[in-house]
C-alpha cells in the first residue's frame, strides 16, 4: 500500500510540478519497460539518483519542462512535489494500461506527450460566426502519433471534481448552438421550431453575460448572474436532451476544433483515487449531463478595472 495517498490530491494541485508532464514520463517509462511494479519503482527512484524515473534523471534530461516558472530545482520542495507526482502518476497508468481503451497502446509501445498550447488552431464555422476566439485545447496529452486520426487524445483531470470547461460568452453561444445543431440531427423530438427557440435566445445571453463588464459593485455584478442564470436555463428547458450535448461538446472539443482534430479530446481521465483505488476513465463523447456540474458563474478578478464577462461552467463530478 502506497504511504501518504491521502495528500495526493491536495498536493496535486498546489505542486511546482505538472501532473501532467508526471503521467506522461511515467507512461513512457513503463511501456519501454514492459509490466511495472509501480510500488517497487517508484521507490527505486527517490533511492536510486540514476533511476529512469528519479529527480535528478527527469532535470538532467528535461531541465525544468513541467515545473512551474522560477522553481528552484536545488530546493527539497521541487524534489518533493516531482516524487509525489510520479507516484500519483505511476497509480494512474498501472490503472490505464490493462483498461481495454488503452492497452494495445501501452503493450505496443505507443508514447505518451503533453499537448501543449492550441497557438495554431482551426476553429469550425459555428465558432467564428459567434466571435469566438479560444483555442485552449481539450487535449491535455497524447498517446500515440498526434497526426492520426486514431491517436488517443486525453483530458486530463483530478480525481474528486475538476474544471471541464469555463467559457466565456462568445464560447458559450457557440457551444450551445453546436450542442443544438447536433441534438437536431439525432432526436426527432427537437422539432426545427425548437432549434431556431434555442438559437433565438442566445444574443440575449451573450448581451447578458457582457453586461456584467459595466456593473457598478458586487450587488449589480450579482442582479447580472441571476438574469443570465435565468436565461441559461430557459434554453435548457428547451429540450432534456439539450444539456446533454453541451456537456459532450464540452468534454471532446469536436464542435470547437473538429474530431479528429490534436486538439479534441477522446477520452477524459481521472487520475487515480486512493479511497476507491481506481483511475476513472471515460470516453469523451460519451459524457452526460449527469457527469458534470453545468451553472453560470462570475468571473474571476478584474480586467481593466471592470468585472470580468460571467461564464458557463462546467465541472467535471
Amino acid at each position: 500500500m502506497f504511504r501518504f495517498l491521502s495528500f495526493l490530491t491536495e498536493a496535486a494541485r498546489t505542486s511546482s510540478f505538472s501532473d501532467e508532464h508526471a503521467f506522461a514520463h511515467v507512461w513512457n517509462h513503463s511501456v519501454q519497460k514492459g509490466k511495472m511494479n509501480v510500488e517497487a519503482d517508484v521507490e527505486a527512484a527517490k533511492k536510486n539518483p540514476k533511476h529512469p524515473l528519479s529527480f535528478e534523471t527527469y532535470v538532467a534530461k528535461y531541465g525544468s519542462k513541467g515545473f512551474k516558472s522560477g522553481t528552484d530545482l536545488s530546493s527539497s520542495q521541487a524534489r518533493e512535489h516531482y516524487n509525489s507526482q510520479i507516484q500519483h502518476a505511476a497509480q494512474t497508468v498501472s490503472g490505464m494500461a490493462s483498461h481495454r481503451d488503452f492497452k494495445a497502446a501501452h503493450e505496443s509501445g505507443h508514447l505518451a506527450s503533453v499537448a501543449g498550447a492550441a497557438k495554431n488552431a482551426t476553429l469550425s464555422d459555428t465558432w467564428k460566426k459567434h466571435g469566438a476566439t479560444d483555442t485552449t485545447s481539450r487535449a491535455d496529452i497524447h498517446i500515440g502519433d498526434t497526426k492520426n486520426p486514431s491517436a488517443i487524445r486525453i483530458s486530463y483531470k483530478h480525481y474528486g471534481g475538476s474544471q471541464l470547461a469555463s467559457a466565456q460568452s462568445k464560447q458559450t453561444a457557440a457551444t450551445i448552438e453546436h450542442a443544438a445543431n447536433q441534438l437536431h440531427k439525432t432526436d426527432t423530438s427537437f422539432t426545427k421550431q425548437k432549434h431556431q427557440q434555442v438559437i433565438g435566445h442566445l444574443d440575449e445571453l451573450k448581451k447578458g453575460m457582457q453586461a456584467v463588464r459595466n456593473a457598478k459593485n458586487d450587488q449589480e455584478r450579482d442582479v447580472h448572474l441571476a438574469h443570465v442564470t435565468a436565461i441559461h436555463k430557459k434554453i435548457l428547458g428547451v429540450h432534456p436532451g439539450l444539456a446533454n450535448h453541451i456537456a459532450r461538446e464540452a468534454a471532446t472539443g469536436q464542435g470547437q476544433f473538429g474530431p479528429n482534430s490534436p486538439h479534441s479530446a477522446t477520452h477524459v481521465v481521472s487520475n487515480y483515487n486512493p479511497k476507491t483505488k481506481q483511475t476513472a476513465v471515460k470516453r469523451a463523447d460519451e459524457v452526460t449531463s449527469n457527469d458534470v456540474k453545468m451553472r453560470m458563474a462570475k468571473g474571476k478578478g478584474m480586467s481593466g478595472g471592470k468585472y470580468r464577462e460571467l461564464t458557463m461552467r462546467m465541472d467535471y463530478k
